[in-house]
């Protein structure tokens, strides 16, 4: 009896154990592809950078990482493979990595007022609302940077899924506290909600230009320094209120010493300079946004390291600070060797970032370096390019199959997998259309 009671037990323990330590791998090939696995310095201009191209390739997926990327000729794979690989034939397709966009403030409320950086507005113009420190001593203001932007993100918001159409998988959630990065997924709890996925963080702050903007700066950072290095009298209510909260001074502390990237729009090439200066004087990390007359001070930005947002369609005066405007102006930072980023720079139409580099390589820019400005360059930015930008071992399985060029029209969206899964493509807006293709005639 006792022998019966222990098997029993035994077998017990060892089903009741099973679900959690034993491991299922999610194992994906995507094969008879041409894959555009990233960019490198085109042999006949090293200045540019053209698109390594892999043809018949297979990719393999391991768990939502890229497990390896090769050539090969053997095609034979139908269903699943011996190795247990699930298998997706791409006959004809074009494979790239997942597109990135840090210029949106997709998912979020749309509260007027409510955001430091306006971005839908203010991106054609290259400022920011005015915010001035308070000049009453002892007055903290409110200001939200200490807040997570990624608390307020609505996952289910209809544009998500739009923004998969044009192959974005990642996007950055910019508002005025800390912006986050979300993974455009179905997450597996909630089928179409998407999800966080890094914790990498970064701000916006804005810039009013001259010495009024050095002036709020220089008084953020006097604060922030001096709580730092008083935060234990602070707490025990021994000195007196700064112009910020605490939370928000602990953030503006990191920004300033360079631990976190800062967004700041700036237009024209005095304002760009200005910023440039400031931040290269503190050692801040920063990403200016906006530009319009970068190709001015292209060598300046170049040798300041600091990588730059723009717009690839901005050519028109939008007031003073943008009257250098044109199509040319990514063409010409990149020559110098500026790390250029293309935004779609909306919520409702971040499908359209593809565009966006398209448009940049009709007036100049090599093909590569319009890709790496909606990829490898943006993750590079938020200091996430060994984690997403390429096709390659370790990177996030990211991966947009095309039935043609990506950066025109006729090229369509066939599949768009989010970190090793095959996400929905149908929209709001498709259920519409389908509801709505046929009324009745009226009479």
């Amino acid at each position: 009896m006792n022998v019966l009671i222990l098997l029993f037990s035994s077998f017990f323990n060892l089903i009741w154990l099973s679900p959690v330590t034993m491991e299922f791998e999610e194992k994906i090939a995507i094969q008879n592809i041409e894959a555009w696995v990233g960019t490198e310095k085109c042999t006949d201009n090293p200045a540019q950078k053209c698109i390594k191209k892999i043809p018949n390739a297979v990719i393999l997926i391991k768990n939502g990482l890229i497990e390896s990327i090769s050539e090969s000729s053997y095609v034979g794979w139908q269903g699943t493979n011996s190795e247990g690989y699930i298998v997706k034939d791409g006959l004809g397709l074009i494979a790239t990595i997942g597109f990135f966009d840090i210029g949106t403030s997709i998912g979020l409320p749309s509260i007027s007022g409510s955001d430091i950086m306006d971005l839908e507005s203010t991106h054609s113009h290259g400022h920011s609302h005015k915010h001035t420190a308070s000049s009453v001593s002892g007055i903290q203001e409110e200001r939200g940077f200490g807040k997570e932007n990624i608390d307020d993100f609505k996952p289910d918001a209809s544009h998500v899924k739009l923004a998969r159409r044009g192959g974005v998988a990642l996007a950055l959630i910019r508002g005025s506290g800390l912006n986050g990065v979300v993974c455009l997924s179905d997450n597996k709890q909630i089928p179409g909600y998407a999800e966080k996925c890094s914790d990498v963080q970064s701000i916006s702050l804005p810039w009013e230009g001259g010495s009024k903007g050095k002036e709020l700066w220089k008084k953020w950072k006097e604060d922030a320094d001096f709580y730092i290095n008083n935060s234990e009298k602070f707490s025990i209510g021994e000195l007196h209120t700064l112009s910020l909260p605490f939370e928000e001074l602990e953030v503006l502390f990191k920004a300033f010493k360079g631990e976190i990237p800062v967004f700041v729009s700036v237009s024209d090439a005095k304002a760009i300079l200005d910023v440039i200066k400031i931040g290269k004087e503190w050692g801040m990390d920063l990403i200016l946004q906006g530009v319009h007359e970068g190709w001015v001070v292209a060598e300046e930005i170049a040798e300041s390291q600091y990588s730059v947002l723009i717009d690839s369609e901005a050519n028109l005066l939008g007031g003073f600070d943008s009257m250098g405007a044109t199509l040319k102006n990514s063409q010409i930072m990149t020559r110098y060797g500026v790390n250029v980023i293309f935004s779609a720079f909306s919520s409702h139409n971040l499908q359209r970032i593809r565009f966006k580099a398209g448009i940049a390589w009709a007036n100049g820019l090599s093909e590569g370096d319009a890709l790496a400005a909606i990829t490898e360059n943006p993750a590079a930015a938020l200091r996430l390019d060994n984690y997403s930008g390429r096709i390659e071992k370790g990177m996030r399985a990211d991966v947009a199959l095309w039935t043609d060029h990506p950066f025109e029209y006729r090229g369509r969206l066939e599949s768009l997998m989010v970190g090793g899964n095959w996400v929905d493509l149908k929209s709001r807006q498709d259920y519409l259309f389908e509801k709505y293709r046929e009324l009745p005639v009226y009479k």
